[in-house]
């Protein structure tokens, strides 16, 4: 798991971004305290919260 600093693509300000490896793709969670925007992405490509729960709840655990 890493966490870096990025910009809300919202408003701008820092908001901060947890990436962990699920089978083999990156599922990203951002976040910013200011606007309160939460975003999470796999592959890049955007999802929605449920799918990105089913994904770690999908692969929790396994090993590659």
């Amino acid at each position: 798991m890493t966490q870096t600093i990025e910009r809300c693509a919202t408003c701008g300000n820092e908001a901060v971004a947890i990436a962990m490896h699920v089978d083999g793709t990156d599922l990203v969670m951002r976040s910013c305290d200011n606007c309160d925007t939460r975003t999470w992405s796999l592959g890049g490509a955007p999802i929605e919260l449920g799918n990105a729960l089913e994904q770690v709840g999908l692969h929790a655990g396994r090993r590659r």
